[in-house]
């Protein structure tokens, strides 16, 4: 109860306009400081947890006024928000730079994306602790932004699915899509409990072993699904 009367307040308040100050526009300001409050909730969110953070915990982490985050967002459930989103443009910007480098093979370029999409989690485990496990269940607009990611993902996985199907020489029609979405649904879940399982090993493997584990567990049962498809 305590949390929610403290993140209860103003609404966020676009910046004034004002002089230069330190080289700095008022915008250019407060778009520094969002980001040193971004850092500071990545920090206590992925390691103390959302629901244990309050906003004054994030000013002094953040060493800004608690009017300076008003400024920025409406409250915690605004800065896990944004949050997520960063870590997810982050990801999507760095595979958007792989694509023109993308292998022609087919398999190949599964592996590398999968392969990115796990380490833009997984070497940063506060990400992982904060997207996969304290972002659930937050607001339903996060709910929102968290069915569009898984939904992104499971498109590129059903399309190179689908590649494959027709150079093994199969057409995929409409029980191949449903076939082929049930199993990207499936292993982006196996995917995430994973990362989440070895975020909550005290005595884990190294990230890279994680990924290359991941990814030769996705080409395995692809392969094994394909093989039944073909027989």
């Amino acid at each position: 109860m305590t949390k929610l009367i403290e993140e209860t307040g103003p609404t966020r308040n676009p910046p004034k306009s004002g002089r230069v100050y330190k080289g700095q526009m008022p915008e250019q300001r407060l778009e520094r400081r969002r980001g040193q409050i971004l850092d500071a909730a990545l920090e206590l969110f992925g390691t103390v947890g959302y629901h244990n953070t309050t906003i004054l915990m994030i000013c002094k982490e953040a060493r800004v006024a608690k009017a300076t985050f008003y400024e920025a967002f409406s409250g915690t459930d605004d800065v896990i928000a944004a949050l997520y989103e960063d870590v997810y443009r982050v990801y999507y910007e760095k595979l958007s730079g792989l694509l023109a480098e993308m292998p022609a093979d087919l398999e190949a370029r599964l592996r590398l994306g999968i392969k990115t999409s796990c380490h833009a989690l997984i070497d940063d485990p506060r990400k992982v602790q904060v997207c996969l496990i304290e972002a659930v269940g937050v607001s339903e607009s996060l709910e929102e932004r968290r069915r569009v990611q898984q939904e992104i993902w499971t498109d590129f996985l059903i399309s190179q699915f689908q590649e494959i199907t027709k150079r093994d020489g199969h057409t995929p029609g409409s029980a191949g899509y449903a076939t082929s979405r049930l199993l990207a649904v499936g292993l982006i879940g196996f995917c995430e409990n994973a990362m989440i399982d070895w975020l909550r090993d005290p005595d884990r493997p190294s990230a890279d072993f994680l990924v290359d584990l991941l990814v030769d567990s996705f080409m395995t049962v692809i392969d094994m699904a394909g093989r039944r498809r073909s027989g």
